[in-house]
């Protein structure tokens, strides 16, 4: 029978790539389970994907935004919405390869899983994006997105990863609900996943990820096609700042904000706005972060947890221990 498997893939102005990845999503789900489901969520796009679904594909939930809201109320929706164990995050640009739930499977018993990410390719070749992510980060500045390789990954029957990838990710449900799914403070989009995989492994649950599960990607698409370059570095900045105000332990985030002090009085004499609007952004949020940082803490507390930023560094690092990698 397989697991049971909710698909949530948030789309906007996305019919072409849903066209062109739907068919993949299809045929790795009937070569798993027989028990799966997938939604589809738009994020107010005004275009004709609900019409496209609804004649091509009837068996699939639809849902749609009554306004545009960004990556985490989008997925959100569809998380809330998902009724089986699993939920595979999955952006609507990447294509599934036949055997990617098959190799995943197997790391479904391990009733610590928060969830497994596979291996992102190019859409075109064989070119790595995306593989486990490496903590290569230190007491003021949280970097998620550091790729690792074993050099004889055949070897290992188990692969920790600091972060999940937003772009395909199987999910437990019943942990992602408890965690309120995604945060919607990085809307409308980055660091959303790296908040959701830290924020899992302080609840004590493990980030996997599995090579063999592999998909294909083009380059970021959606982002790019819809907002300037300056405006997204400027909501980036903002949410790379929401991340460390919620994880970093109290003393080093006294000390993260003496640092962006000097950081914003570097940018005003090289008259660098974009970074001080992130600034400002952020500080307008900051009253929000806080609050979602005393609900993990919380959360924490009520399930007998007290794992820190130190505590995920240290346990990835000793698992890779003295095995070759390589870092890119």
């Amino acid at each position: 029978m397989g697991p049971s498997i909710s698909v949530v893939i948030p789309t906007y102005k996305g019919k072409s790539l849903l066209a062109q990845n739907l068919p993949s999503v299809f045929h790795a789900l009937q070569q798993a389970t027989d028990t799966f489901e997938i939604i589809v969520v738009d994020d107010a796009s005004q275009d004709d994907t609900a019409t496209f679904l609804k004649e091509q594909y009837p068996s699939i939930t639809f849902l749609c935004n009554e306004s545009n809201k960004g990556f985490s109320p989008t997925i959100n929706k569809g998380i809330f919405a998902a009724q089986y164990e699993w939920v595979l995050l999955l952006n609507n640009d990447v294509k599934l390869l036949p055997n990617y739930f098959n190799a995943l499977i197997p790391h479904l018993e391990n009733k610590n899983c928060f969830g497994i990410m596979g291996k992102i390719i190019g859409y075109d070749n064989d070119q790595l994006q995306d593989s486990s992510k490496y903590p290569n980060c230190s007491l003021l500045n949280i970097n998620g997105t550091t790729n690792y390789q074993f050099i004889n990954e055949a070897n290992r029957s188990t692969i920790y990863t600091f972060m999940l990838s937003g772009a395909n990710a199987l999910v437990n449900r019943e942990k992602l609900l408890q965690l309120q799914g995604f945060c919607e403070l990085y809307a409308p989009f980055y660091w959303e996943d790296v908040d959701l995989s830290i924020r899992a492994w302080k609840m004590g649950w493990q980030c996997l990820y599995e090579p063999n599960a592999i998909c294909r990607h083009p380059a970021s698409t959606t982002v790019k096609s819809n907002f300037k370059k300056k405006q997204t570095a400027i909501i980036s900045n903002r949410n790379k700042l929401l991340l460390h105000s919620i994880h970093l332990s109290s003393t080093a985030l006294i000390l993260y904000h003496f640092k962006l002090l000097g950081k914003a009085l570097f940018a005003l004499l090289r008259f660098n706005f974009s970074f001080l609007k992130s600034c400002y952004l952020y500080i307008q949020l900051l009253p929000e972060a806080l609050k979602t940082r005393s609900t993990l803490k919380a959360l924490q507390a009520a399930n007998n947890q007290k794992h820190t930023l130190s505590d995920i560094y240290r346990f990835i690092k000793n698992d890779i221990g003295t095995e070759a990698i390589t870092l890119f």
